[in-house]
């Protein structure tokens, strides 16, 4: 399976494929369902649960599709971590797991 990472160079999209086997998938994949237990559990209000569970299906998403996109990975990585921060909630488990997340991908 291959990653494409989107950098602009001059002019449109020049497209960069970095690999990511399956044992990597499979580590984020399973990196995710834990993170959506601790988040079930986290107190946050409603919209803020509802971002981070969208981010979570959105890197799902990604990892299942036959060329997932590192800049979405990333992004939404980042906007869980944004959440997170601007919610002011102590949770290691998530950042670790976002952190875990972030270097299989090379981030």
């Amino acid at each position: 399976m291959g990653i494409q990472k989107n950098e602009a160079m001059g002019n449109a999209n020049v497209q960069q494929t970095a690999g990511l086997n399956d044992l990597q998938s499979q580590s984020i994949l399973t990196g995710m369902e834990e993170l959506k237990k601790h988040i079930a559990r986290l107190k946050l209000e409603p919209e803020e649960k509802s971002n981070l569970e969208a981010e979570v299906r959105t890197i799902e998403a990604q990892i299942g599709s036959s060329e997932p996109k590192t800049s979405i990975l990333d992004e939404s990585l980042g906007s869980m971590r944004a959440i997170l921060e601007v919610a002011e909630v102590k949770a290691p488990k998530i950042i670790s797991a976002i952190a875990n997340i972030e270097n299989l991908l090379g981030a």
